[in-house]
């Protein structure tokens, strides 16, 4: 990438002796699209978690949110603040938020109690399969995640990196 070739050579690094070898990342994502579309993730939310509901997850027409970095969950202030802005978003978008057994433990009862009449729904973590599922079929994804961050980016589905850095310069884009 154009971005990493500046980056190297602004540290110093003779640019004859960088080479682009690809991304195992994007190359992995590419091998397990397809199999991902096969995913009912979708359907089984839905009917585990809204099954009286008019309101069903539809591919587009959701946000998808991680969360797992210490900056953002250690400090129960900070981890309910993102929550409420969660909870807020949710007013306008169904939020699904599949979460980090390390989150998770941090995730205490109050907080619980905040989101119930939200459409922000909670979830037990999913395999890579259903996520990548829900994350190619997302309207956006709020992110801590530096791998997220870039999977996003290569499929077109808006970000926002819920950090206050990135390693990511093709997120910023």
């Amino acid at each position: 990438m154009q971005d990493s070739d500046e980056n190297l050579v602004a540290e110093g690094i003779d640019p004859r002796k960088n080479f682009r070898v690809g991304n195992l990342l994007i190359d992995s994502l590419q091998n397990f699209l397809p199999l991902a579309y096969g995913s009912d993730i979708l359907n089984r939310l839905n009917k585990n978690h809204r099954p009286q509901s008019n309101n069903q997850i539809k591919e587009h027409y959701y946000a998808l949110v991680t969360l797992h970095r210490p900056g953002n969950i250690d400090n129960a202030d900070v981890f309910e603040g993102i929550l409420s802005a969660l909870v807020e978003i949710s007013t306008q978008i169904p939020v699904i938020f599949p979460m980090h057994p390390r989150t998770r433990k941090k995730f205490s009862r109050r907080l619980q109690n905040k989101i119930l009449q939200s459409r922000l729904l909670i979830v037990e973590p999913v395999g890579y399969l259903d996520f990548l599922k829900l994350q190619s079929k997302a309207r956006m994804v709020l992110t801590d995640s530096g791998g997220i961050q870039v999977e996003t980016s290569y499929l077109g589905i808006p970000c926002l990196t819920v950090r206050p850095n990135t390693e990511w310069q093709i997120t910023i884009r």
